[in-house]
């Protein structure tokens, strides 16, 4: 029993000093680090490009009405999930046309929920080629996917 004892005591010892050794060795990657290394994930560097000004994809904001207008991205075209589901089809707000079925669109929202439904919504309503964004509203200002006018 003595000898379990100064066993697993030092087995303990050992561990918690490499665990400890590991995370102190290892520099701090924090949120504002990643952040400002401009590092994206791969599917994000691809909406950037697909939405820049020589890029083909719409991005569409289905937040309310109120919360677009409190914040959001200079390239989003706004259509609610309320309207959506209303059977409001959405309009590209640098045509103030109808959205074509066979364009690409990326969706987001605040926290990506309801993104994930407008998604459902379009791809019933003939869209094929959409594509709900799971980031965050924050998430993806940080990310700077595209200017963010404010109220």
């Amino acid at each position: 029993p003595k000898m379990n004892f100064l066993v697993t005591a030092t087995l303990f010892l050992i561990l918690s000093h490499s665990f400890a050794f590991t995370f102190k060795s290892r520099p701090s990657v924090g949120r504002s680090n990643f952040l400002s290394m401009s590092v994206q994930p791969d599917h994000i560097s691809q909406l950037c490009a697909d939405i820049s000004p020589t890029g083909n994809a719409i991005l569409l904001d289905v937040r309310e009405v109120d919360e677009f207008s409190a914040g959001h991205f200079a390239d989003a075209s706004n259509e609610p999930l309320s309207a959506l589901s209303a059977g409001t089809f959405p309009t590209d707000r640098k045509t103030g046309s109808a959205i074509k079925p066979n364009s690409k669109i990326y969706i987001h929202c605040k926290m990506g929920g309801r993104a994930m439904q407008a998604a459902d919504l379009l791809t019933r309503m003939g869209y094929n080629d959409v594509t709900p964004i799971k980031e965050s509203f924050q998430e993806l200002a940080d990310m700077e996917i595209s200017p963010v006018v404010s109220a």
